[in-house]
């Protein structure tokens, strides 16, 4: 199990550079300076990729290829890698000849943070985990990480919490900074959204290639 569990997180670890979570948590306690409708996305965040890793789970042992079934059959999950890490590359190279005039704007749909309730928080947390392609791609190739392994339900369950709880960690960092520190956590949570306000292209540009390279690479290693 503790192979599986470090394979499976070393393997999600990459998507942890993705800035979008952590804004969305920074925007939600910037605007209205409310710890609940922050709190809620996370929980919502997470319950999203909880539902798809257990899904996977009772799903995967009528998935996963037979014991004899042969080299050919294995093929797909490394084929599954390529194909994911060439789309990240390409959303990469998208970034770059986007420009930076083009891409320092704020989006439009980040005004809807200003009058976001708590339900509704909880509600777009919950997307968020599906809306979030790059995310859930990688996630997705983590869990067959744990469906491939055999582990015994509850084994695999323990580590798709692990996996969860990895994942949404980012999310974790503004709302212990704020709930901690008040006045001081404040200050250091606007420096924080500004930096990602100002650096988002080039944190969002690192993390499509760093994805998408070592998914492709995985690929391939697995085909060797």
């Amino acid at each position: 199990m503790e192979s599986i569990l470090l394979r499976a997180l070393a393997s999600e670890a990459v998507g942890l550079l993705t800035p979008a979570p952590v804004l969305f948590v920074l925007l939600l306690l910037a605007t209205r300076d409310d710890m609940r409708r922050a709190v809620a996305y996370t929980l919502g965040y997470a319950l999203g990729y909880g539902v798809i890793g257990g899904i996977a789970l009772v799903a995967g042992p009528y998935l996963r290829s037979p014991p004899g079934a042969g080299e050919a059959s294995g093929a797909i999950t490394p084929f599954i890698s390529i194909a994911l890490g060439v789309v990240l590359l390409s959303f990469g190279v998208r970034t770059v000849r986007r420009g930076r005039s083009e891409a320092a704007g704020r989006p439009k749909f980040l005004t809807m943070f200003d009058t976001l309730s708590t339900s509704r928080a909880f509600g777009f947390g919950t997307l968020t985990s599906v809306m979030l392609f790059q995310n859930l791609g990688i996630f997705m190739m983590s869990l067959t990480i744990v469906i491939d392994g055999g582990l015994p339900l509850g084994s695999a369950a323990v580590v798709v919490l692990a996996m969860v709880a990895l994942f949404c960690s980012p999310c974790l960092v503004p709302l212990v900074l704020r709930g901690l520190f008040a006045e001081r956590g404040r200050r250091w949570l606007g420096a924080m959204k500004r930096f990602l306000d100002r650096h988002h292209r080039i944190i969002t540009m690192t993390a499509m290639f760093v994805m998408g390279s070592s998914l492709v690479l995985r690929g391939l290693l697995a085909w060797a």
